[in-house]
């Protein structure tokens, strides 16, 4: 299996600084329609990890912004033009409802960000065209989604050797869930790709974080302590594989401890060591799944 070089460093760990989340800055639509729907498509946009101007320019060329737009003889149908088998197909990969919704536009948009996300651009004529049109780096693009897919085959591993079963469809509220007794975790489906990466990462700190404290003997951390550990411990291997955290997952930590009134760098200054040492034991953890002794 072909590994992600840059994880490959791992043992060269940064300093504390570099746990903590950066700030988000949310990229102006430079081509997007003053409109509501345009706001729509940035907001997902934003979600997905995708650039503004080049979902409005697909959308643009697709429908001129018509929800309701006809095409390929009447086959094709909303703002990206989905012929219906193509949106079943999608809506199925999801995990949502295969209802006709392709003149909704909040359910065209949130489809086809997502679709976009996962790697279907090339069904669209209209994408090369806006590729060029944006300035978008496509190869760019291409080598971040192989890096984001050797991940993801590390992560499947790992949790296959340590004997969980993994679902799709966590309790409502919650973008993923472990629950240890019956080896289970659960991680939205229709989370962005990096997105569900991280908290896949997130529920992996969780059990390397438990197993330590179990194999010396000691109580498990307070519950929103290990909640802000093993979200450290997650942001900080997605860095070190060269995928920066998706904006909501920057977000996440400092939510979380504000609930708590406690700030991201005390917590950090506090926790950090124990944090490195979670994000180490993951990426151990994914570099040599078999080697760990299951749970």
């Amino acid at each position: 299996m072909r590994r992600i070089a840059v994880c490959a460093g791992f043992l060269v760990w940064a300093a504390l600084g570099a746990l903590l989340p950066s700030a988000a800055r949310a990229q102006e639509p430079t081509q997007l329609p003053q409109t509501g729907l345009a706001q729509r498509a940035t907001r997902w946009a934003g979600y997905y990890g995708l650039d503004p101007a080049l979902v409005g320019c697909l959308i643009a060329r697709e429908s001129d912004w018509d929800p309701q737009a006809l095409g390929d003889e009447g086959r094709a149908l909303g703002l990206a033009q989905w012929h219906l088998g193509s949106w079943c197909a999608v809506r199925r990969a999801m995990g949502l409802p295969e209802d006709d919704l392709r003149d909704a536009p909040h359910e065209a948009l949130r489809t086809t960000l997502w679709a976009l996300s996962q790697g279907y651009a090339p069904w669209w004529s209209a994408y090369p065209p806006c590729v060029k049109e944006t300035g978008m780096d496509v190869v760019t693009l291409d080598v971040e989604a192989a890096r984001l897919a050797d991940l993801r085959v590390q992560i499947d591993r790992a949790w296959a050797a340590l004997g969980f079963t993994v679902r799709d469809a966590p309790p409502a509220g919650y973008d993923g869930f472990l629950w240890l007794p019956t080896r289970t975790v659960w991680v939205r489906a229709t989370l962005p790709p990096t997105l569900q990466a991280k908290v896949h990462l997130h529920e992996l700190a969780h059990v390397v974080l438990r197993l330590e404290r179990l194999r010396a003997g000691a109580a498990l951390l307070d519950p929103v302590v290990e909640e802000g550990v093993a979200e450290l411990a997650a942001q900080d291997v997605l860095r070190r594989c060269a995928l920066p955290p998706n904006a909501d997952a920057q977000r996440y930590l400092a939510e979380a401890l504000a609930r708590q009134a406690l700030s991201p760098y005390g917590f950090t200054l506090r926790y950090g060591p124990v944090a490195l040492r979670a994000a180490h034991q993951v990426m151990v953890l994914l570099d040599a799944p078999d080697v760990v002794v299951k749970p």
